[in-house]
């Protein structure tokens, strides 16, 4: 077994923000109290927890009450996951990295929980919409069919898959659908999937962008279903 040690600050931070995320009363300062051990995880940052240092045989797993998503500095998806044992106390942080990979670092706490394409088309300057009204729930956007390739060319360098995607119309203020859209299912190691996907993303929107006129062109939006770090889904 690995030592037991103290927290560094960063895991200190992040497990204080699981803690209030999942509203768990904990008592005392964790910085002081909570004393861990490191998980044979491939150095991806699992930590098996010991509130006031106290070891307990038979311990076993009994929930997850929190969880939140980050980029390490590389931009591979990390999940974080905070355990209790059977008796509601502290039992593990289970960190898991996209492409199972060693953990880097954890950032700092206003990247936690990123939205990260709308963090992206923020940081790039990208033309989008929200898509709220149309579909009916989250914060989730459509990107310009007229930034859309530069756009897939930061997902292929940022290491973001694109599980597939819609082509929208925009007009008279509100969506629909073109009924032109397209899937990609991972086959292959995470580096793999990344390139292929953009691949064939960039090679559906580059067919639009022949097909249509140039002002048809203009209200026609892309949206990308990315990997999302807690399995596949919308981000």
């Amino acid at each position: 077994m690995n030592d037991k040690r103290r927290l560094s600050n960063r895991e200190a931070v992040l497990i204080s923000y699981l803690i209030s995320k999942a509203n768990y009363r904990y008592d005392g300062d964790i910085s002081e109290t909570l004393f861990v051990t490191e998980m044979d995880d491939g150095g991806m940052g699992s930590l098996e927890l010991y509130p006031n240092n106290e070891i307990k045989e038979k311990r076993s797993f009994g929930k997850i009450i929190s969880e939140c998503q980050f980029r390490d500095v590389d931009w591979v998806p990390v999940s974080a996951c905070l355990l209790v044992d059977k008796e509601d106390s502290l039992f593990e942080l289970d960190m898991f990295k996209g492409d199972g990979s060693k953990l880097i670092c954890i950032p700092e706490k206003q990247y936690y929980d990123l939205s990260t394409l709308r963090y992206l088309v923020n940081q790039y300057n990208i033309g989008y919409k929200q898509l709220r009204d149309y579909y009916g729930k989250g914060d989730r956007i459509a990107i310009s069919l007229n930034d859309s390739l530069y756009m897939i060319e930061i997902l292929r360098q940022r290491l973001f898959p694109i599980l597939g995607g819609n082509i929208l119309k925009y007009e008279s203020n509100q969506f629909s659908h073109t009924h032109i859209n397209w899937s990609c299912d991972v086959i292959e190691p995470y580096s793999d999937f990344v390139k292929r996907s953009c691949d064939i993303a960039r090679r559906e929107i580059e067919e639009v962008i022949s097909t249509y006129s140039t002002n048809e062109k203009d209200g026609l939006y892309v949206y990308m279903t990315l990997f999302n770090e807690s399995g596949y889904d919308d981000v």
